[in-house]
């Protein structure tokens, strides 16, 4: 079923991300929907450097560290991973 009042595809996603951002702001989810969506590099830095700090967010926190003991005893693991991450 269609829904006029949205718009096209990118208003109604738009829309979408901005009611995400106020419900979610209190409970620590959004982070999430910025990794899904792929937009947490660009979001997060641009608020990092309106309040002035100049960590970046890196590409390599998108991912959780895979644990020494998996690396350890999982063969399948790559073993081209760089530190502690994927």
């Amino acid at each position: 079923m269609p829904y006029p009042s949205l718009g096209d595809q990118a208003a109604a996603f738009d829309i979408l991300k901005r009611e995400r951002r106020l419900e979610l702001s209190g409970e620590q989810a959004r982070y999430f929907d910025l990794i899904r969506w792929g937009i947490a590099k660009q979001t997060l830095n641009a608020e990092r450097a309106a309040e002035g700090d100049n960590h970046q967010f890196q590409d390599k926190t998108r991912f959780f560290p895979i644990p020494q003991y998996e690396k350890d005893t999982n063969p399948n693991v790559a073993n081209d991973v760089a530190g502690d991450w994927n």
